[in-house]
Parts: C-alpha cells; structure tokens; sequence
C-alpha cells in the first residue's frame, strides 16, 4: 500500500503529507535522512494561519526578530544564500517513500526551522517562484525514536536563540491535545493551547489562562487557585507538565464538555462580580484584587463532581448557571464583611495582604481549603 493511499484510510491531526523533489538524498540511518531541497517546494508548509498548530512547531512566528529580519532580507536580496543560513530544518514524520525521485514524508511534525518556514512562506506571497527556486534548503528528516530524541535535543537549543516561555510547554501535553480534538469532532470552538479559544460560549472567547484559572476554580482545593491567580504561579505550572499540581488539573478525566462549563461558570461569576458594590469603596476593593478567591468560593454551590460527565443523567447546568449571579452577590457581601471584620482597621500593606494564602483561608474557614 502506497503512503498516499494510507493517508486517505487513516486520520492525522496534523499535516498529513509533504511530497518533494529532492536535489540530493542521503539515507543516514533508517530513522534519519538529510536531504536538499529548493525553497519554493516548502513555501506553502507554513503558509496557513494554523501552520504551527498543525506542524506542531514548539513556538509561533516570532514576528520581525533580528534572525528573522535577515532571513527575509536573505530572500528578497540573495534567495541562493538562504539555504546556506544555520542547520538544516529539522522534520520530524512517521513514515518516509523514496522512489528514487520522488520523496513523501507521512505525518509531518516541524521540530526546528518552523520561523524560516514562515519566512519562506510570506516570501512566496511576495516574489515569483523561479526566485525561491533558486533557494536550495538542507532538511533533515527523522522518524521513531531518533524523532523524539532530536525533539528533546532542539527544544534545549531553543532557548539559546529564542527564550522558550513556559507556556511553550503546553503544545506538549497529550491531555491537552486530546481536549482538542475533543472540541474539533463535537464542532465546538477552536481551542490552541497557545491561545485559548477563539471563540466560546460567549463571543469574547478564553484566553489560555482562563482554562487553567478555570479548572483551578473546579479543583477541591482553595491553594490551586491561589496559586494561578499570578501570572509566575502559572508559569510554575506550565513549566513542570509532569509534576504532580499540573497532573492534578490536567489528565484522562478532563473533558472538553466539563472545561466549557467550568469556563463559561467562572464567566459568569467574574461578570456578576463586576456588578457588585459600585462604587468600590474600602474594604469591598478585595473583589477586585482577589477576585479568583471569590471564583472559587461560588464553584463550591456547584455540583463539581459531575462537571466533566455527559449523559442523560447530568444536572441541568443551564439552569444552575442562571443562580450564580445571586450566589456570587452572596458571596461578595459575605466575603467583604468578614474582612471588615478581621480587618477593622486599615491595613498598610492591603495588596499584600490580600495575596497571602493565609488571607483566603481567613476569609473562607468554613470551607475546605486542603
């Protein structure tokens, strides 16, 4: 069976198929070929505006970066020294067909080069063909084990050119993907683990840390959430994927159904918080400088045992999200005044005390903050 006709019986999530005409082949081992390739034949690799998603490249375009504007300088100016700028584009794929002309690459994952990829791609929507054929690229391809072992080896070079962030990370999680997919099959909104939802429930769409601040605001305990209301505690999660607080959030028994729900619930409590004493004045300033403390407090009214289920027998969550409002005004009152009283005075440093753990669990005892 030819690699064309197993594309079309198998299901990809990413770029399926890349066929080229080599200019020269060298079979290194049976997991690594490096070939030459002109620039024209990868000019529509990453051209969609999905190409990193789908490419599984580790970061988007950076944008006009010092490297960035010289490799499109190198295309406008001097196509036939591109290809001679840095290592080889590195490509990752499950399976290779070589014919002797002819080289198909299966199942196509960009793991280096993905910014001169764009490049090309932007050029190609500016010059004519016959000047990036003048371009000849070195790809190297990789499958199997040695895939994953050059995969490991790039994303620690990375950070000596272009500092990985944290969030990076997330493009590797195999939970995450899976909720994607989820939301792809159910034809519900786009999810990208990079930039949240385009589009949700509610036009405005979520960003990615509003899916973390969400399924914080679900988990059991209060510490979770304290702990992703700042940006370095999201870090700190992002950048330990494997760690037991991420493991915690993320795993086999999220679904995209539940992470919609706890979503557009928080939502709903953040509008309905946005509503509550205005004019802020003293005490009340805690709604906005805590307000996942009250996230989480109102997400205890919910049945959050059956948040991830589907099924006939499921609570109507419609009708529960039409009581948070009111849940969430209690809860702002109550809040409020018992940090009047345990703060009956001004307190110096208010932003700070706020911030403190301690603080939260002051303000909420008669929950479960374990």
């Amino acid at each position: 069976m030819s690699l064309l006709q197993l594309a079309e019986q198998q299901s990809y999530a990413y770029t399926p198929l890349l066929a080229l005409r080599p200019v020269a082949v060298c079979r290194q081992t049976a997991e690594r070929w490096v070939v030459r390739v002109t620039a024209d034949q990868l000019s529509g690799l990453a051209a969609g505006p999905d190409a990193a998603s789908e490419l599984r490249a580790r970061r988007r375009y950076l944008g006009r970066t010092d490297q960035n504007r010289t490799f499109a300088e190198m295309l406008c100016t001097r196509p036939a020294d591109f290809g001679g700028v840095g290592d080889p584009i590195t490509l990752g794929g499950g399976q290779i067909q070589y014919d002797g002309h002819r080289l198909t690459l299966l199942g196509v994952e960009c793991i280096d080069g993905f910014q001169r990829l764009t490049e090309l791609a932007r050029a190609a929507s500016e010059f004519p063909a016959p000047r990036l054929s003048t371009a000849v690229v070195a790809l190297e391809l990789v499958l199997g084990e040695e895939r994953a072992r050059v995969r490991a080896l790039s994303d620690r070079a990375h950070s000596l050119i272009h500092s990985l962030q944290a969030q990076d990370n997330l493009v590797r999680c195999g939970y995450l993907d899976a909720i994607k997919q989820d939301f792809e099959q159910d034809g519900g909104p786009v999810f990208d683990v990079r930039t949240g939802f385009d589009a949700g429930p509610h036009c405005a769409g979520y960003s990615i840390t509003d899916v973390f601040r969400a399924l914080a605001a679900s988990a059991p305990s209060m510490y979770m959430a304290h702990a992703l209301s700042t940006t370095d505690g999201l870090n700190r999660l992002w950048s330990d994927i494997e760690g037991s607080a991420y493991r915690s959030l993320v795993n086999a028994d999220v679904q995209a159904c539940g992470l919609q729900r706890a979503l557009e619930a928080r939502q709903i409590v953040l509008q309905s918080l946005g509503k509550v004493g205005k004019p802020v004045r003293g005490h009340s300033h805690i709604i906005n400088h805590a307000p996942e403390l009250f996230v989480w407090t109102v997400f205890r009214s919910l049945p959050l045992s059956w948040l991830h289920q589907s099924g006939r027998i499921v609570p109507r969550w419609s009708e529960l999200f039409e009581d948070l409002p009111e849940a969430t005004r209690r809860a702002a009152k109550e809040i409020v005044a018992r940090y009047g009283r345990l703060r009956p005075t001004k307190v110096r440093d208010f932003k700070g005390d706020i911030a403190r753990i301690e603080t939260w669990i002051e303000l909420v005892p008669d929950l479960q903050a374990t």
